[in-house]
């Protein structure tokens, strides 16, 4: 468990206290409730802890809560403290007080101006700095009416421009204020990823290990297959002669002259209004109007509606957590769908507790169902994506087993990579390295002497394809030292070290063999070796340059790290736990 250290400020950005779960006398929280939102990547924040300690009394609406989580800062207005004899529980909203209280006065643009024109044009006081800015080269010309907050005015300007805001704090070193930038996204569609990033070709996100489960849900109530648009001045399509075609070919759309309607037949076909006409009266028509003097434009927006609702409006609701950011765009697959259900979507909310993990939750919008559109090129990219990124078992095998007891021993540890049980070794390259990341070998097989080492030394290999790693293994070599004391550290896994749909969860077991003694608690560790001895976790992912170690208060451990149970949460593509004995 990752324990976030928590500051509590005045309202002038003074350090009060901290909440820091690590450490046994401070301020503990606990019910916790990371919110985040998509709009604005605002957040809220809420907690609870207890009334009688000292630092308890900073806790009072007004002052702020700041803190760091996944390298990112967050900085709180304390907006509820709500405080009994034993408990006091504490709500907090993102952004600054500026933004959410203050308000701006009604503006008439006299020409078209720029995004950063208008929030100059607004005449507030800026609490925030604006950093990218993908619509610096777009002029528009438009008016607001009446006062708003600055946050709905800038939402407002947000959807002027066909943008996405993201407020992202800054913190200094004591956990102040630095500032607030404000940045400026294109709109999320197909050519834009808007805020977060685009993580489909990460792998897909699956049912059962990531997912619970994924119900759909399809409407027809409000769709229509044809659309008669009107404009300014009771402008129509009537002198246009516009047609649309599918990738196959056949006729989609179409707005012949004369006629002032868009006609989507191949939607009629399959929603007819009724059986009874003939196919020409069989159109369900949506009457709309748009204001412009630009029959093009008119033609345009009104193509766009009738796309939009002329299939049936699919909703899906995911139930899961997925460690990922605001934005995210994912690829989710369901093999419990007959055929398995592919979808592409967005992180709109996530629910995220510092203390337990149980209660973490991801809402996923912007669903696009994949194989529903039946598209062969859309369905191979997929799979070429999944099978991109697939991690394949690995293994090493050793002819001399990788324990030496006298010098001249010596043991070939050969690397096995298996696809559903077969052996596929020859397709990869195959990188031999030290645990210091030293290249050792470039073959499938790597000679270890015990003269190479002292007590012991980790060696893994990486299988590559295109210069990708696909499958990874490592295993430890010891020196057995003669005698009473020596001391061997074993680490046996309940479940194997890679994941599969039906390999969810592992438990390392660890053992220490002290002599003809083999200790298998931490009741035996201490009347041993005494009460400081200790088993030590670390834990190296992917990226990641250095070990970090695991607390001792780690919900994942137990009996005093004898045991450490890790599910496929705590391992994206790869993660490396070590083990050490001290005493």
């Amino acid at each position: 468990m990752e324990y976030i250290r928590i500051a509590v400020l005045s309202a002038y950005d003074e350090v009060c206290a901290f909440l820091d779960n690590s450490i046994e006398k401070a301020m503990h929280y606990w019910d916790d409730e990371l919110h985040t939102y998509l709009k604005g990547a605002a957040y809220t924040y809420s907690f609870k802890t207890f009334t009688d300690h000292e630092d308890a009394q900073f806790l009072t609406v007004g002052n702020k809560i700041s803190f760091l989580y996944k390298d990112k800062g967050y900085y709180l207005n304390i907006v509820d403290v709500d405080r009994d004899e034993i408990y006091t529980t504490v709500t907090a909203y993102g952004l600054s007080l500026e933004l959410t209280n203050e308000e701006t006065g009604s503006y008439k643009a006299s020409g078209a101006m720029s995004f950063e024109q208008y929030i100059t044009a607004f005449n507030f006081e800026k609490p925030f700095e604006i950093g990218i800015n993908e619509v610096s080269d777009k002029r528009i010309t438009n008016e607001w009416e009446g006062t708003d907050t600055i946050l709905a005015r800038l939402f407002s300007l947000a959807n002027v421009f066909d943008t996405e805001l993201e407020f992202v704090t800054e913190l200094d070193k004591d956990y102040s204020l630095k500032r607030i930038v404000m940045n400026v996204y294109r709109e999320h569609d197909d050519n834009h990823q808007g805020i977060g990033s685009d993580k489909k070709k990460q792998g897909t996100i699956k049912y059962g290990n990531d997912i619970k489960g994924i119900s759909k849900k399809s409407d027809i109530t409000e769709l229509y297959t044809a659309i008669r648009p009107t404009g300014n001045n009771d402008l129509t399509l009537a002198d246009l002669d516009k047609s649309e075609f599918d990738a196959n070919g056949n006729l989609e759309y179409s707005s012949p002259k004369g006629t002032i309607e868009i006609l989507a037949p191949q939607a009629r076909d399959r929603f007819p209004s009724t059986l009874m006409a003939d196919i020409n009266g069989r159109y369900i028509c949506k009457v709309w109007t748009y204001d412009t003097d630009n029959v093009n434009t008119l033609y345009g927006q009104a193509l766009a509606q009738l796309k939009k609702n002329c299939i049936p409006q699919v909703s899906y609701t995911v139930d899961g957590y997925i460690d990922a950011d605001i934005g995210d765009t994912f690829v989710i697959e369901d093999s419990e769908y007959k055929p398995t259900l592919y979808l592409k979507a967005r992180i709109t909310e996530q629910q995220i507790s510092f203390v337990n993990k149980d209660n973490c939750k991801t809402t996923f919008d912007n669903f696009e169902e994949l194989e529903s559109q039946v598209n062969s090129s859309l369905l191979n990219e997929m799979k070429d994506l999944i099978a991109q990124n697939k991690i394949y078992d690995a293994n090493i095998i050793s002819n001399n087993g990788i324990l030496f007891k006298n010098d001249d021993d010596q043991t070939i540890l050969t690397a096995l990579i298996k696809n559903n049980g077969v052996d596929i070794t020859s397709k990869f390259e195959i990188i031999w390295y030290a645990q210091d990341g030293e290249i050792l070998s470039k073959e499938k097989e790597l000679l270890v002497k015990s003269s190479d080492f002292i007590d012991k030394k980790t060696y893994y290999f990486d299988g590559y394809i295109n210069n990708s790693v696909k499958a990874t293994c490592e295993v430890t070599c010891i020196n057995l030292r003669d005698g009473k004391d020596a001391i061997v550290l074993h680490v046996s896994s309940s479940n194997g070290t890679s994941f599969k749909n039906s390999d969810i969860s592992t438990t390392f077991t660890v053992s220490i063999i002290v002599g003809d003694k083999r200790i298998e608690n931490s009741n035996d560790m201490y009347n041993i070796f005494g009460k400081n001895a200790r088993i030590i976790w670390k834990v190296k992912r992917m990226n990641e340059d250095e070990f970090k170690e695991l607390l001792s208060t780690d919900e994942r451990i137990s009996d005093n790290g004898f045991i450490l149970t890790i599910t496929t949460r705590d391992v994206y593509i790869k993660s490396t736990f070590t083990c050490d004995f001290d005493y």
